[in-house]
């Protein structure tokens, strides 16, 4: 049995945008964390490899997505457009599969947390609803 369906079939930006000269982007990042982040020090995944992005919450089973960082490696800025449209993927599978069950349409999530383990290229996340 599905839950909730409100799928967004394309996640942008233009949801929130009022008009044309207005946008806003939500992001809870705290301050420690700012200049990091900019610098392009905070998230750093290693060049010319391929880590594994683990989906979960808030389906019933897990998917991986391969994550390719390219000959300069993928940084934090770079990756949160990755995630996302790993996301959506995951959301229109499930429309196309009545196994894969979730809990929270796309448009209830947020996320809380990356975490990169290097040694087993494994890229899970913290997301809430």
């Amino acid at each position: 049995m599905k839950a909730n369906k409100k799928v967004v079939k394309k996640v942008t930006t233009k949801k929130v945008i009022k008009n044309k000269d207005k946008q806003e982007v939500t992001c809870f990042i705290h301050s420690d964390e700012w200049s990091a982040i900019w610098r392009g020090d905070s998230i750093k995944l290693k060049p010319n490899s391929t880590y594994q992005l683990i989906i979960d919450y808030p389906f019933n089973t897990p998917t991986s997505f391969p994550i390719k960082t390219g000959k300069k490696g993928l940084g934090f800025l770079d990756l949160i457009p990755k995630i996302g449209k790993a996301y959506e993927e995951k959301y229109n599978q499930a429309e196309e599969d009545d196994a894969a069950c979730y809990w929270h349409g796309i448009e209830d999530l947020s996320l809380g947390g990356i975490y990169v383990n290097h040694k087993t290229k494994i890229i899970t996340l913290g997301v809430d609803s």
